[in-house]
This record gives C-alpha cells, sequence and structure tokens, in this order.
C-alpha cells in the first residue's frame, strides 16, 4: 500500500511539471469554489 502510495506521488509530481497542463494554472480555469456542488 505504501509502495502505491509513492508511485502515485511520483506521478503526481511528473505531471504537475508537464507543460501539456500550464493551462490549469490559468485564473480563468478556476471556475469553482468551495460553495459549489454538494458534500458528500
Amino acid at each position: 500500500m505504501e509502495e502505491d502510495l509513492n508511485e502515485e506521488m511520483e506521478w503526481l509530481k511528473m505531471i504537475s511539471k508537464d507543460p501539456a497542463f500550464d493551462f490549469l494554472k490559468d485564473k480563468e480555469e478556476d471556475i469553482y469554489s468551495l460553495y459549489d456542488g454538494k458534500a458528500i
């Protein structure tokens, strides 16, 4: 289980540095807030 968590963290680090996802850093992409939706 710990190994799975480590692999997931490595994957997330790589994704966060991928320039293909730079558009997500744009303020116009922040269309949701904490007040949207319903708590589960």
